[in-house]
């Protein structure tokens, strides 16, 4: 007799449970049928040309705000001038830091050495003297390694980057 209470009870919860999940299937499937009128009516809207004399609506409270967007400037007839030709400028060389050599490159770091410390560097690593590294890359087979005062490359690798 208890064992049937029980399962009554039981049944009793599962059918309440049962009740709430088709409760919720039926308010998504009307929150989804709004979104799509929503969205139809949305498309419609934005495929017909603007109303004249539209009024702005207001932001909603605590919407984040956005500039309204700028008419595009009507094209001319009239063909605008070229731009004037620029000089040519050579290219700028980034210098090759001095007293700093990489020694190695392996298992995703490079290793740098400058006055017998050793540095493992990725990007973002900082040293000292040359601030955080700001590119690890390799140039024709050559690795080196960019800061804001210039690049860090190997002792065969010098008379290279140097000849640039």
């Amino acid at each position: 007799m208890q064992q049937l209470k029980a399962i009554a009870r039981d049944l009793a919860v599962v059918r309440h449970s049962v009740e709430q999940l088709a409760a919720k299937q039926e308010q998504m499937a009307h929150n989804i049928a709004t979104l799509q009128a929503v969205d139809q009516d949305v498309s419609q809207k934005m495929s017909s040309p603007p109303l004249s004399g539209a009024v702005p609506i207001p932001p909603r409270k605590n919407a984040p705000r956005v500039a309204p967007l700028q008419p595009a400037a009507q094209s001319s007839s009239v063909p605008r001038p070229a731009d004037p030709p620029r000089p040519s400028l050579p290219p700028v060389r980034t210098p090759v830091v001095q007293g700093w050599t990489i020694l190695d490159a392996r298992g995703g770091y490079v290793y740098v050495e400058n006055h017998g410390e050793v540095y493992q560097v990725v990007l973002g690593t900082p040293l000292p003297g040359l601030g955080p590294v700001e590119s690890v890359k390799r140039q024709d087979g050559r690795w080196m390694v960019l800061t804001p005062k210039g690049i860090i490359v190997s002792m065969r690798d010098r008379r290279y980057f140097e000849a640039f």
